[in-house]
């Protein structure tokens, strides 16, 4: 069973051994960082994010975008600009079991296969 910490980061590992050389994602931190964090979501940057993230919640998998940013912010930092226009949150949180984690790689997967 295990504690949210250790749900989030089993979660966390399982999801990115699934999608990890799925063509069209990449992720904002470095290869071989270590996933030991519990955190609550896995950051992706994907291309044309916004009909990705339709089609996997037309799947049933909902991953959220994370705030915009002001004309300022974009103008002033490519990174946060590129961040805001590409990277999606999965959710990897302790609710979601094994089978759950092995359901949204099959969407992910599915979707981004479609070019």
């Amino acid at each position: 069973m295990g504690g949210v910490k250790y749900r989030r980061n089993t979660n966390l590992k399982h999801l990115y051994d699934i999608i990890k050389d799925v063509e069209g994602i990449r992720f904002p931190f470095p290869e071989g960082t270590s996933l030991k964090n519990a955190y609550f979501m896995l950051p992706v940057l994907i291309e044309k994010r916004d009909d990705r993230q339709r089609a996997f919640a037309e799947q049933g998998l909902y991953c959220q975008m994370l705030w915009p940013l002001s004309e300022e912010a974009r103008s002033c930092c490519k990174t946060a600009a590129k961040m805001e226009r590409e990277m999606l949150a999965i959710p990897i949180d302790q609710r979601y079991d094994y089978d759950d984690i092995e359901q949204m790689g099959h969407i992910i997967r599915s979707v981004m296969n479609r070019n």
